[in-house]
């Protein structure tokens, strides 16, 4: 950053894409992170399920209508059940959304989401579902009953939610047994295991036909995408939401949309001029239900880039902010991820 003359205020200049939606904090040092007191404009994290962040916007930038709009009316219903599971070492929570007129014998798509953000999750379905965008869906949400809980991911979450899961949903609601009307949804860190489970199910009857990563991770790893590749033997419905400015994790989700769609799958890809957090995803997750339950089921396409604005060139927007000289410049909301990362110097494009 230059600092302005002989003030305290330090001025930093970032290519920043047209509607362009930006969480930061101010660094006053190290794990000391900040809302900027000098902009009165803060993100929706703690409403979405995330943390506090500053935030401002570029020119174009609309809000979600799911959330700008009043809550749709009639709204779904939210039942809670804790099982034990001895396989996830021990309690797991799960939530459940059933549509507004559900009926007990129909034959409902589910969604599984691998977060239990289902307040946020069940708006945003409500509002799609009363604009005829997306088909009635049954949605549950999995996640530990307490924190700290290492079970919940690898082989045996793989096991859990292609085998015990889809028996324990068709017992008790009037949901689909295909698993071509079955979608797993994984969030950042849990991305992995949904991608996991969609891929090494393979297909069969508990297994899942449709994928949903957004913002995912660099958990994803290299053997996680060699694995894609050598698994042709069949077809996934994939959405995957990224954000532009996730220096960190953007690279994964480009390199996993590739390879999906070089092992014939069939890919929607969205990436957003945002950064890595709950806002984000919320934000625009009606992108990836949509692509996944549309009315009408067929995809949206094959692996495009949608609603991004990833190959326009961006425009230079001036970004002013007050620090101390021995300060660290720019701070990016990255918490969300399990860590907070720094920008000193030039902003990401």
């Amino acid at each position: 950053m230059t600092r302005v003359g002989r003030t305290d205020w330090y001025s930093l200049q970032a290519n920043v894409a047209p509607r362009a939606r930006i969480e930061y904090l101010i660094a006053d040092g190290p794990a000391d992170y900040r809302l900027d007191p000098h902009n009165p404009r803060q993100s929706a994290g703690p409403q979405r399920g995330g943390l506090p962040a500053s935030e401002f916007v570029t020119s174009g930038y609309l809000p979600p209508p799911e959330f700008a709009d009043p809550p749709a009316s009639p709204a779904g219903l939210i039942t809670e059940a804790t099982v034990e599971r001895p396989i996830l070492g021990g309690s797991c929570r799960l939530i459940v959304y059933t549509p507004p007129g559900y009926l007990d014998d129909g034959e409902y798509p589910v969604a599984v989401f691998l977060d239990l953000r289902s307040r946020q999750v069940s708006r945003v379905l409500d509002w799609l579902i009363a604009h005829q965008a997306i088909e009635p869906i049954v949605a549950v949400f999995v996640g530990p009953a307490s924190r700290g809980n290492d079970h919940f991911t690898g082989a045996p979450m793989r096991t859990f939610l292609t085998d015990e899961l889809p028996t324990w949903m068709t017992s008790r609601y009037g949901v689909s047994r295909s698993a071509g009307k079955r979608a797993i949804i994984g969030i950042s860190f849990g991305a992995k295991d949904a991608l996991d489970a969609a891929v090494s199910s393979g297909g069969a009857a508990k297994g899942f036909g449709r994928l949903g990563l957004l913002i995912p991770g660099r958990r994803i790893g290299r053997a996680d995408i060699d694995a894609i590749a050598q698994r042709r033997n069949l077809h996934l419905r994939v959405a995957i939401l990224a954000g532009q400015y996730d220096q960190a994790n953007v690279a994964t989700a480009r390199s996993v949309r590739q390879v999906l769609a070089d092992a014939g799958h069939s890919v929607d890809y969205t990436e957003v001029p945002e950064g890595h957090s709950a806002v984000t995803w919320t934000n625009h997750l009606r992108v990836v239900l949509v692509s996944l339950f549309r009315v009408g089921g067929r995809p949206l396409g094959d692996g495009e880039v949608r609603e991004g604005h990833r190959e326009e060139r961006p425009r230079l927007s001036p970004v002013t902010l007050p620090r101390r000289a021995r300060c660290t410049a720019w701070t990016l909301a990255a918490r969300e991820a399990g860590s907070a990362r720094r920008w000193t110097g030039t902003a990401p494009s």
